[in-house]
């Protein structure tokens, strides 16, 4: 995908960006990230993210700073910002940090979650199903979305920020390759029915099943999106070149960046 050939400022002109602007920045530019916008192993200047989201370097640097910390963003002196690519390897360890961590947090808000805590969950899984149902499984942006919030309003009740951060900030990648490969048959009611499971186990405050059950829910997604991935790469390799590239790591991995610098041009 090429990136956008026009700066959305006019439809969210600076002024909108309140105080911290990198902090809104932050998150446009994450957003934009899973939605494509600036696709994986794509390079960027600070001059042209400047440009594009209207406002000046200075929030920019601060935003691409904090990205980068999450390992959203590599950025290389005199070579702008790179946006990763990702590999199967990757999306399995970034799924099994993500079980561990849920299993804990699910467990965590079962114990710990208020009436109106239990309540917000509970209508987070139904919002969660009404974008299943009206979303077709290649435009996954509205069940991204609704499955973020779901996973939000359990992490409110569990209070632990920690890990919440931990999540929050390593999931952008991976909501990416989500967002371009899809889902399998059946998985999106599939995961709707863990969604009502856990939102069910966390009401009776029931902590063991409800770790259990966000195990049971992370694996499955793990599962799905590594067979989505593995189609997709295998569809985009040229078939007289694939036995030679199967044992080439990308030149771009998520994480393995020899060096970080701290200028950027």
């Amino acid at each position: 995908m090429q990136a956008p050939s026009s700066s959305p400022a006019a439809q969210t002109p600076e002024s909108a960006i309140n105080t911290p602007a990198y902090a809104r920045l932050r998150e446009r530019i994450s957003s934009d990230i899973v939605k494509g916008v600036w696709p994986l192993g794509s390079r960027m200047t600070l001059a042209k993210l400047a440009a594009y989201y209207g406002v000046s370097q200075n929030p920019v640097r601060e935003a691409l700073f904090q990205l980068r910390g999450d390992g959203v963003v590599e950025i290389e002196s005199h070579h702008g910002v790179t946006i990763p690519d990702v590999d199967a390897d990757y999306i399995a360890n970034m799924y099994d940090l993500r079980g561990a961590v849920e299993r804990l947090l699910n467990a965590s808000a079962a114990r710990r979650a208020t009436p109106a805590q239990a309540a917000a969950i509970v209508t987070a899984a139904r919002a969660y199903e009404d974008a299943v149902a009206s979303t077709a499984t290649t435009a996954t942006t509205a069940v991204i979305a609704a499955n973020r919030n779901f996973h939000r309003a359990i992490n409110a009740a569990a209070a632990n920020p920690v890990a919440v951060a931990t999540m929050e900030s390593r999931s952008t990648l991976v909501d990416t390759v989500r967002a371009a490969v899809g889902y399998g048959a059946g998985r999106l009611q599939e995961a709707a029915r863990q969604h009502r499971a856990i939102a069910s186990a966390i009401r009776r405050h029931d902590a063991d099943r409800a770790g259990e059950l966000a195990c049971a829910h992370t694996e499955t997604s793990k599962r799905d999106l590594l067979s989505r991935f593995a189609a997709m790469r295998s569809a985009t390799v040229k078939p007289e070149t694939r036995t030679h590239d199967s044992n080439v790591p990308p030149a771009h991995r998520a994480g393995s960046s020899a060096r970080t610098r701290s200028r950027i041009r």
